[in-house]
């Protein structure tokens, strides 16, 4: 008698599967919305992208909101991680700065769609109140407070001014992530390149009077 064939069984993906798709859905996501914006950008999309079904994104996100706003923690938590680590072993605001970038820099050009997406967020949390909360960054906020303590500590700034500077380092960061979108990776490594000998006071030489 000949053997039945052995049916596959039904249920849920085993964990390793349903990781990769989860992160495969995120990664498509990054993507389309750093392309194309929130209300733009379709599940379907998405799906297609990704290699998996419309209906495969329920199983793991309850609506197209909480697909954004998960990749936008995601990607924070990435970039974030990179700026705890320098902050770890800073010794001086300059070099933590420095370092910062340049780490950025390094996670923008091994995957661009990070910084498309980060480009977006902001304005994109503007327009969707669903989606409001990706506006508020409060880590980057205590992150730039630690920066201006650092340089108070080492006397490379004057206490009166760390209001400033707090303004300044966050117009900084949200510069550098629309840079790195707009131009080509030799244009964002120039860039970098020239805000480190800026800030060591290397690249504008002060006029003598």
């Amino acid at each position: 008698m000949a053997r039945k064939a052995r049916t596959k069984e039904l249920g849920r993906p085993v964990a390793s599967d349903s990781e990769a798709t989860r992160a495969n859905i995120l990664a498509a996501a990054k993507a389309c919305f750093g392309s194309t914006g929130f209300r733009s950008t379709s599940n379907r999309d998405i799906a297609e992208k990704a290699g998996v079904t419309a209906a495969t994104i329920y199983y793991y996100f309850k609506n197209k909101s909480d697909l954004f706003i998960t990749v936008h923690h995601e990607v924070q938590a990435k970039i974030l991680g990179v700026a705890r680590k320098v902050m770890e072993e800073a010794t001086s605001l300059t070099e933590a700065w420095i370092e910062m970038s340049q780490g950025i820099f390094e996670l923008h050009k091994g995957d661009p769609d990070i910084a498309r997406f980060n480009a977006v967020v902001r304005q994109e949390g503007v327009r969707h109140p669903e989606i409001a909360e990706v506006r508020y960054d409060q880590e980057w906020r205590d992150i730039f407070r630690k920066l201006a303590e650092l340089g108070i500590s080492t006397g490379e700034i004057d206490p009166a001014r760390e209001r400033e500077l707090r303004a300044v380092l966050s117009v900084l960061n949200f510069g550098i992530s629309h840079h790195a979108v707009e131009s080509s990776v030799s244009a964002h490594e120039a860039c970098i390149r020239g805000l480190t000998d800026l800030l060591r006071g290397e690249l504008i030489t002060p006029v003598k009077t």
